[in-house]
């Protein structure tokens, strides 16, 4: 039977035994502690470099647009006569401009009377501004007052607002109808079919209050003029803003301050993560002590990357700058990115074009027909010839028949529905009237353009005549550009035919790289290279009407990659699931996992183990506690034996 109290038996201290003996046993916990907090701390510090790749990555992004390297300052010399604003298509210099007149809309007033309420005559008018689509408004019971025709106006069209107004007199209240926009282009044509009384009398009576203006202006003396007092382009890439008739000046230039910026935030961005894996992978001589990865080959291997990239010179580069050295970018002995603001202020003074190309992604055409939309994650910079075997084309249903010079449109033959691009219009409702061949074109659009089922999916139409036929196009290229299913009450009227039906084709081309062809499909005007090395979905957008003769190329796209784009890739490919830093931090988060179940199984070795050593000391203590009472039994045996100096005699 085991001793309840272990030593008593054997007077040994059985608890302070077991306790060194487990002490001992104890020892590769400790270690399996310290390999766990080695790895730990390596786990955070690879969490640290993960996050400073990962703001490096984001803040090469953000520079890869060419827009952070080509914006234009513009300055006015008199802000209250104009202001101005830029577009990168803008280029620098100085333009004297001098604004004659401001646009101003025209203004019709009708007769007045005595009454805004009163009510009289019925019918019909139209409103027409410019050449524009005609809207008819009907005249009843419901709105044949000054102010039902006023709020009947509004509702029916945004081309004139109308307005009433009080002069004071004997019959004050006046109806006014301004247009819309400026400019002489835009005057409002009315005319109605109402019955006598009170607003047949008003609108028979209806004068000129204001007469439409162009704006005017003269820059650099070349004359210039619009329906608005917003230019665009008159200073080509720039917005004038007219405020007020005088002279004054327009400076657009560089925008330097901006370019420097740029510049610096590339130097700081690479230096802070420079700093950051400096930090972690340096030993210090003097002290003996090293970074949490000083000497790991993933974290060496992530400066080396970086620095590699930064360090080697750009290929694809059609400008004069193809180093950052150039520009007074250089590394230091340490590793860093140092920045010349002198060498910086030349290369801007003169190469500012190329400094874009030497950080962003640029793909430049030597044709207008051809623009850079963009390009794929493996796209090789380089010059692409863009071939064009078929431009894209516009879906446009033609009318069989000419317009009459003159068509009317009543309740007989005013229906018109289609399909455009695939969507239902419904049942259109074409407004009453005489329509010349432009007229009609006109509203037949305005109508096609304000259904809502058509707007709602954003499917516009274009109406023109073609040797006096109407042409209704969609306004989408490609295949998805679709009129199909024309039909109703109007179509005899407009020309057409049941059952007219047109459709778009989409670009059709490849692409030329060094002698590779490279397959590309078309969808719309945008030709697309096909995955993969060495275009990697390239993407152009081809506005041409024709495809040039064969084996023409329509324009050749310089592609070319700046450091922030090459960098960024780098960056993401260390980010990258499976990627150096991932697989580092995968490898490191099943090695804390391992401890913990070594750690689980040490443990209940242990306790195995303290259980057996109990026990055997238990068995032990019994042991000696029967051999000292047998010893004990022994002795006084021995002492009462014969002869024993302890016998009785």
């Amino acid at each position: 039977m085991a001793l309840s109290s272990p030593g008593i038996g054997s007077n040994l201290d059985v608890n302070s035994i077991v306790t060194q003996l487990m002490a001992l046993e104890r020892r590769p916990l400790a270690q399996l502690d310290s390999r766990e907090a080695a790895f730990q701390a390596q786990l955070t510090a690879f969490g640290s470099l993960k996050g400073a790749v990962a703001a490096f990555q984001g803040a090469m992004g953000s520079l890869r647009d060419t827009g952070r390297f080509e914006s234009f300052r513009v300055q006015t010399g008199n802000p209250a006569v104009l202001a101005a604003t830029a577009a990168r298509t803008a280029a620098a210099g100085n333009y004297s401009v001098n604004v004659g007149a401001l646009a101003v809309p025209q203004v019709l007033q009708a007769q007045g009377l005595a009454s805004s309420t009163a009510a009289g005559s019925s019918g019909s008018l139209t409103l027409q501004i410019g050449s524009g689509a005609l809207h008819s408004i009907t005249v009843d019971a419901t709105n044949n007052t000054l102010s039902g025709l006023r709020d009947a106006i509004n509702a029916a069209q945004d081309d004139v607002e109308a307005t009433i107004v009080n002069d004071g007199s004997a019959t004050p209240f006046r109806l006014l109808l301004t247009a819309a926009r400026g400019g002489t282009a835009n005057t409002i044509t009315l005319a109605h079919t109402l019955s006598a009384g009170v607003l047949k009398d008003a609108l028979d009576g209806v004068t000129e209050a204001q007469a439409a203006v162009n704006a005017s202006i003269t820059v650099n003396g070349v004359a210039i003029s619009g329906a608005t007092n917003q230019l665009a382009d008159a200073i080509p890439g720039i917005t004038l803003t007219l405020n007020a008739t005088g002279s004054t000046t327009v400076s657009v230039s560089r925008d330097t301050a901006q370019l420097q910026t740029a510049v610096q935030g590339f130097v700081k961005s690479y230096n802070d993560l420079s700093s950051t894996a400096a930090t972690l992978t340096a030993y210090n001589a003097a002290t003996g002590r090293g970074g949490l990865l000083v000497g790991n080959s993933t974290a060496i291997s992530v400066q080396n990357q970086l620095r590699a990239a930064a360090g080697s010179a750009l290929a694809g580069v059609s400008g004069e700058l193809s180093r950052l050295s150039q520009i007074g970018v250089e590394f230091d002995r340490n590793g860093r990115l140092t920045l010349d603001a002198a060498r910086l202020n030349a290369a801007i003074s003169s190469s500012p074009d190329d400094i874009a190309s030497l950080f962003a992604l640029r793909g430049r055409s030597s044709a207008d027909p051809v623009q850079f939309v963009s390009s794929g994650a493996a796209s090789q910079p380089g010059a692409y010839a863009v071939q064009i075997t078929a431009p894209a084309t516009r879906a446009n249903a033609l009318a069989a028949n000419a317009a009459a010079p003159t068509t009317i449109i009543d309740s007989s033959n005013n229906t018109l529905s289609l399909s455009l691009d695939g969507t239902a219009s419904g049942t259109l409702s074409i407004p009453h009237g005489s329509y010349t061949p432009a007229q009609l074109a006109a509203t037949l659009q305005s109508a096609l353009n304000a259904a809502a089922p058509l707007a709602g999916a954003n499917a516009r139409a274009i109406v023109s005549l073609d040797g006096g036929r109407l042409r209704i196009a969609s306004e989408r290229y490609g295949s998805a550009s679709a009129v199909t299913a024309l039909d109703g009450s109007a179509l005899s009227a407009l020309g057409y035919n049941t059952g007219t039906a047109a459709t778009g084709s989409d670009v059709a081309g490849f692409f030329v790289l060094n002698g590779t062809t490279v397959a590309a499909t078309g969808n719309g005007q945008m030709l697309r290279a096909a995955a993969g090395a060495p275009a990697d979905e390239l993407v152009v957008r081809h506005t041409g009407s024709s495809a040039p003769p064969q084996g023409v190329p329509a324009a050749t796209l310089n592609l070319s990659e700046g450091y922030a784009v090459t960098l960024e890739r780098v960056a993401s490919r260390l980010l990258a699931e499976n990627g150096g830093l991932d697989s580092r931090t995968d490898g490191l988060s099943r090695s804390i996992q391992e401890i913990a179940a070594q750690r689980t199984r040490l443990n209940n070795r242990l306790a195995d183990t303290e259980v057996r050593i109990r026990t055997q000391f238990s068995a032990l203590d019994t042991l000696i506690s029967r051999l000292r009472s047998t010893s004990n039994f022994l002795t006084q045996q021995l002492a009462r034996m014969p002869g024993s100096s302890n016998s009785n005699t």
